[in-house]
C-alpha cells in the first residue's frame, strides 16, 4: 500500500476509498503483517463421530417424552448425569429433530387472551390521567376523566398541583354526577403516577367503592384512549384558543367539551357524537342516518328522472355523466328543496 501511494502520489486514505477496503480492515491487516500472521490459519477439519446407537437414540427419544419441557441441551446433560446415554448435546439435537420431538413446549397465551375485555356500557370503565398544560405564566395540570364506551369526557379539573387529594377530588366530582351505579365500577384505569399508587388513594377507591386497574409499567398504549385525547386537545381543541391566563383556559376547555361531547363526530364510535353513546342511542342515531341518505337518494332519483323527461320534450341531449351536469338555479332549490324536506327524527332526552 505504501508503494502505491509512493507511484500514484496519493494518500493511502485515497487509495483505500477507491479499493472500498475501510481504513480499521487495512490497519487490522498491517498489524497482523507486522506479527507475520497476515496469512489465515488453517482450521483443521474435524473428524465426523459416530452416530448414536440404536439403544441411544430410544433412550434420548423416552426420556424426551417423558420431560416434555426440558430442552435438549439440559436434556442432554442430565440424562449424562443419570447414566442413560453419554450424548453430546448436538447429537441429542439430531435425534430429537430426526424423532420430530423437538416442537414439544405448549404455546403461551396470546396477549389478546390476558387483555381484559372493552367495556360494553356507560360508566363502566373510567380513564383517568393528567396532562401538562402551560398558561401563562406557569404550567398547569390538566386532570381528565374519560369514559372507555363512550369517549365521553365525564369530567376534568384544571388545578395548580398535581397531587393526590385533587386527583381524587376531580374522580368524587365525577362519581356524584351519576345517578345510580354498579358495584365495583367505575373501574379506575390509570398509569403508575405518585398519585395513583399512593395510600391515600387507595383508600379513597376503597371508600368509593370503585375499582382499580393499573396500566403495565411504561406502557402509554395500556391507556391509550386517554392519551389519544390529550393529543386531541393539543392539536384540536387548545390550537387557535386563547389561554394566556388561568379564566380564559378554563372558558376555552368548557368549551371544546361542549364541542367534544356533544357535536363533534368520532371516528371511533362509526361518526357519532360521545354522548350518543354515553346517554343516548347509538343505533337509534344510525337508523336516522339511513333514512336521511336513503331520503336524498329518492329525492335525486326523482330529479334525474324529471330532468331526462325534461330533455327528451326539448329535445336536448342527455348528459351521459350526471356528476358533471352543471344545474340551473331553479333546478338546483328544487333538489335541494326535496333533499332538506326528510322528516326529522326527535332525539330521546339524553341527559
Amino acid at each position: 500500500m505504501h508503494h502505491i501511494g509512493t507511484v500514484s502520489e496519493r494518500s493511502v486514505r485515497d487509495v483505500l476509498d477507491q479499493l472500498d477496503v475501510s481504513h480499521a480492515t487495512y490497519y487490522r491487516w498491517k498489524d497482523r503483517a507486522e506479527r507475520d500472521r497476515l496469512v489465515d490459519a488453517r482450521t483443521p477439519r474435524r473428524r465426523p463421530g459416530l452416530p448414536p446407537t440404536p439403544t441411544e437414540r430410544a433412550a434420548v427419544c423416552d426420556f424426551a417424552r417423558a420431560h416434555p419441557l426440558m430442552g435438549y441441551k439440559r436434556l442432554a446433560w442430565d440424562m449424562v448425569d443419570r447414566d442413560l446415554a453419554y450424548l453430546r448435546p448436538g447429537q441429542v439435537y439430531q435425534v430429537l429433530q430426526t424423532a420430530d420431538l423437538l416442537a414439544r413446549r405448549p404455546p403461551l397465551a396470546s396477549d389478546p387472551l390476558r387483555r381484559p375485555a372493552p367495556p360494553d356500557r356507560p360508566d363502566q370503565v373510567w380513564h383517568i390521567d393528567l396532562m401538562y398544560l402551560y398558561v401563562t405564566p406557569r404550567w398547569y395540570y390538566l386532570v381528565d376523566i374519560l369514559d372507555g364506551y363512550s369517549r365521553y369526557l365525564v369530567h376534568w379539573t384544571l388545578n395548580m398541583t398535581m397531587h393526590a387529594d385533587l386527583v381524587m377530588l376531580t374522580v368524587q366530582e365525577a362519581l356524584e354526577k351519576l345517578s345510580t351505579r354498579r358495584p365495583g365500577e367505575p373501574k379506575l384505569v390509570h398509569d403508575h403516577g405518585s398519585q395513583f399508587i399512593s395510600r391515600e388513594w387507595r383508600a379513597f377507591v376503597a371508600l368509593a367503592g370503585a375499582g382499580d386497574i393499573r396500566t403495565r409499567v411504561a406502557h402509554p398504549e395500556s391507556n391509550g384512549r386517554l392519551e389519544r385525547l390529550h393529543r386531541t386537545h393539543r392539536e384540536e381543541g387548545l390550537i387557535d384558543e386563547d389561554i394566556t391566563d388561568y379564566a380564559k383556559a378554563v372558558a376555552a376547555l368548557t368549551r371544546w367539551d361542549d364541542y367534544y361531547n356533544h357535536r363533534r363526530p368520532h371516528s371511533a364510535l362509526r361518526y357519532l357524537r360521545p354522548v350518543d353513546y354515553y346517554r343516548g342511542d347509538p343505533e337509534a342515531r344510525l337508523a336516522e342516518r339511513r333514512q336521511k341518505l336513503q331520503h336524498g337518494l329518492t329525492a335525486r332519483q326523482t330529479y334525474w328522472n324529471d330532468e331526462a323527461k325534461l330533455e327528451a320534450r326539448e329535445g336536448r341531449k342527455s348528459s351521459p355523466n350526471y356528476g358533471r351536469v352543471c344545474l340551473t338555479s331553479n333546478r338546483a332549490g328544487q333538489l335541494s328543496k326535496r333533499i332538506h324536506s326528510a322528516p326529522t327524527i326527535v332525539e330521546g332526552n339524553l341527559s
